[in-house]
């Protein structure tokens, strides 16, 4: 992908710039990107009203600057936003296999193709399986 498909970078205001592909080296985010998410992680650390802040510490750079953008880097909405997804996380993850699913997934009804010319995963889904199955 060409630099302007990672992120598309606003002169005037670096808050409203607008980032497509965040799972990269943390060198490639811009100066504001980083230092928003320093900041954002010393705020979750010592302002949230949250029981489990240690819960946040496996969150990656790249979720953190995910939830940053959709917030407008509002600090109090990203931090409201990232504990409802750890607590639905919680809830859903790790998903138990039972020997339907390995089943269901060793037959080749969906799997990953590579990625387009955007950087975009292609899955394929075969939904003849699920008549089948």
């Amino acid at each position: 992908p060409k630099d302007v498909d990672y992120i598309e970078i606003n002169k005037k205001y670096d808050s409203e710039s607008i980032r497509r592909i965040f799972e990269i080296d943390i060198n490639r985010y811009t100066k504001y990107e980083i230092d928003k998410i320093k900041e954002f992680k010393n705020f979750i650390k010592f302002k949230v009203n949250y029981t489990d802040t240690d819960k946040f510490d496996y969150i990656s750079n790249s979720t953190l600057l995910r939830f940053l953008q959709a917030t407008q880097f509002n600090f109090d909405k990203s931090a409201e936003y990232l504990k409802n997804f750890i607590e639905w996380r919680n809830t859903f993850f790790p998903i138990t296999i039972t020997n339907n699913l390995k089943t269901l997934l060793n037959s080749g009804f969906i799997y990953s193709f590579g990625k387009d010319s955007k950087h975009r995963p292609i899955i394929v889904i075969n939904t003849i399986f699920l008549v089948e199955y």
